[in-house]
């Protein structure tokens, strides 16, 4: 097919994982076979770590290289789906409460408008903090960690 691209190297990324799996397999078999403490499967168990270690360094290596380092995401692309995922609405319930969150997410969802939009409209609250709490980078972060004193 003209212009059609096959993702190679990821498949061939994912078939190096799949060997890497067999082989871990093979060593947790042979590492129960310790006859006696004799340790007589180390060279099995060494071996099998070696190639699991070439296989990944061979897949990461061109993975790294023509996948990951060529990757652009499409942020406006993005962050438009992201701005008309009803899910984002969950952000607004302890602001106004799961019964209106929820309107707001399927009026969104039957509409097809974005959930901010919606929320404009019928949470009364003002754009500064609509826009601050549906934000996607906002609800990625990570929570911070409690410290020992907590």
């Amino acid at each position: 097919m003209l212009g059609k691209v096959n993702p190679v190297v990821s498949e061939a990324a994912g078939m190096a994982c799949v060997q890497v799996m067999g082989l871990d397999a093979a060593v947790t078999v042979v590492a129960q076979d310790n006859r006696f403490q004799l340790a007589i499967m180390l060279p099995w168990i060494a071996y099998d770590l070696l190639q699991q270690l070439a296989l990944l360094t061979g897949a990461a290596r061109p993975l790294e290289e023509q996948a990951i380092m060529r990757f652009e995401a499409d942020v406006e692309a993005l962050a438009e789906r992201a701005g008309r995922n009803d899910m984002v609405a969950t952000a607004l319930t302890p602001r106004i409460g799961y019964d209106l969150a929820g309107r707001i997410a399927r009026t969104a969802l039957e509409q097809g408008r974005a959930v901010i939009e919606v929320a404009r409209e019928l949470s009364g609250l003002r754009d500064d903090v609509l826009v601050d709490l549906l934000d996607p980078m906002r609800m990625a972060r990570p929570y911070p960690r409690p410290t020992e004193s907590e």
